[in-house]
């Protein structure tokens, strides 16, 4: 009989094994591989920071352990096979003490339904805004319970004291939209294609931007500007621009929309074309917009940029010092302190080019008027070709078939094109047809004609 119970206890810890080393697999895979995004979101919408005061400010409140803990983890996200790994190993660490804690004897219940947790949390986490310190939380919670049964029964009420305060009762630690819970849509397949979008921005792979954007089309603004600005780095959108969905005149540069998303590939649109103030406001506002009242690493860099290059080095210098605390920025962040006094810098190259494309007048920003605030950029400077096509790309937005006639022969002159571009041909052939053809830009007018 003992020995029965032995082969059968062996047995069980096989499998029990078998099932960890297949979880922590397909944990990995699935954060590296099929939704680095995910880790990017997450990463990019906190700022962990390496000091005491950061450390207490957590803990002073109910659940701020879990807290401190989920910042922890996503840090290394900035890494992303790291990142992959760090979730894959949670994760198992989770179905191993839901084992310990629930599943094992006396309680006769499959190994496999331990797989339970780990599955539930990671469809749950489809949602972008639930933090990872919600796995961390019930992870927390599932150790509790494998000590408390592995101690006399007088250690149970110290031990759920400190759980309590480790974790919270509070639904807004986890969630990074305040008195909001989970939407529960599951991996929707449109979100999580605009945050790939982002994701594939910040890492300026616009070639993969543009192939991803063949097979998979979003008919939103967010998705408009993202293909743009991936056509116009790779010098395309006076060729291909109209090969893709157009949401409007919104579709090269977005207004401003009060959240900690929409605005990010406009905003890195007018990084390069040189509108470096916009970058800033827009960055600016979009960190503030991240509703858990976090700080963001890759905002706070952009923003450090524009202050260097309109010369605020007192407003820079003290967000330097803030990225200095973290990890993955403090290198930059140093580098960045090197220019500020003068040191020899990686950034004195890029911020002088910058301020080449600057405008070189103040006049108050307005949105409705951008198609003239393009033109102007670029008559400033008449090498920035990327001003000059955004500046005819809006004028075909809005139909504005006067101006674009007038403005094209600065192609011509400055564009360095050895034969016109495909769309300004078309947008010439329908504008002096009596019918709108069905050519790329003539199914865009169609459309912005209510299909007529």
């Amino acid at each position: 009989m003992n020995m029965r119970k032995t082969i059968v206890s062996t047995n069980r810890s096989i499998v029990s094994t078998g099932l960890m080393v297949l979880l922590g697999i397909g944990m990995f895979l699935f954060w590296w591989l099929w939704h680095p995004e995910a880790l990017n979101f997450q990463e990019q919408n906190q700022l962990f920071l390496w000091t005491g005061d950061y450390l207490a400010e957590r803990l002073s409140t109910s659940g701020g352990l879990a807290d401190w803990l989920g910042e922890f983890i996503v840090q290394f996200f900035y890494v992303e096979w790291l990142g992959a790994l760090l979730m894959a190993l949670l994760f198992v660490l989770m179905y191993w003490l839901s084992v310990k804690a629930i599943f094992s004897p006396p309680y006769r219940v499959g190994l496999g339904v331990g797989l339970f947790f780990p599955l539930f949390f990671l469809w749950l986490m489809g949602d972008e805004n639930v933090l990872v310190a919600l796995p961390v939380a019930f992870t927390l919670v599932l150790a509790a319970v494998a000590l408390m049964r592995r101690v006399r029964k007088v250690w149970w009420l110290p031990i759920a004291v400190a759980l309590w305060w480790a974790v919270g009762m509070s639904w807004t630690t986890y969630y990074r939209i305040p008195q909001h819970g989970p939407d529960f849509s599951g991996w929707n397949g449109d979100k999580w294609e605009l945050l790939k979008q982002d994701y594939l921005i910040r890492h300026e792979r616009w070639d993969n931007i543009i192939e991803r954007a063949k097979m998979h089309e979003v008919q939103t603004p967010f998705w408009s500007n993202s293909v743009n600005l991936a056509l116009a780095m790779k010098g395309r959108l006076a060729d291909k621009m109209f090969d893709y969905w157009q949401s409007g005149e919104d579709a090269l540069l977005m207004p401003m929309v009060r959240d900690n998303v929409s605005n990010l590939p406009t905003a890195e649109a007018f990084w390069r074309l040189g509108m470096v103030n916009e970058a800033l406001r827009y960055m600016s506002d979009i960190q503030e917009s991240i509703l858990n009242a976090r700080k963001s690493g890759r905002f706070e860099q952009r923003i450090v940029e524009c202050m260097l290059v309109n010369g605020k080095y007192r407003v820079a210098y003290k967000h330097i010092q803030l990225l200095k605390k973290s990890l993955f920025y403090a290198s930059w962040a140093e580098d960045a302190e090197r220019y500020l006094t003068g040191q020899r810098s990686s950034f004195i190259a890029p911020l002088n080019a910058k301020r080449a494309l600057r405008f070189k007048q103040n006049f108050l920003f307005n949105y409705p008027e951008i198609d003239k605030m393009l033109g102007i950029l670029f008559q400033e400077n008449t090498q920035n070709k990327m001003a000059l096509e955004y500046f005819l790309g809006q004028l075909l937005l809005k139909d504005d078939a006067q101006t674009f006639m007038q403005a094209l022969p600065l192609a011509q002159q400055h564009g360095g094109y050895r034969v016109m571009p495909m769309v300004y041909q078309d947008a010439v052939s329908c504008m002096q047809s009596r019918s709108v053809p069905d050519t790329p830009y003539g199914r865009y007018i169609k459309r912005k004609m209510g299909g007529r």
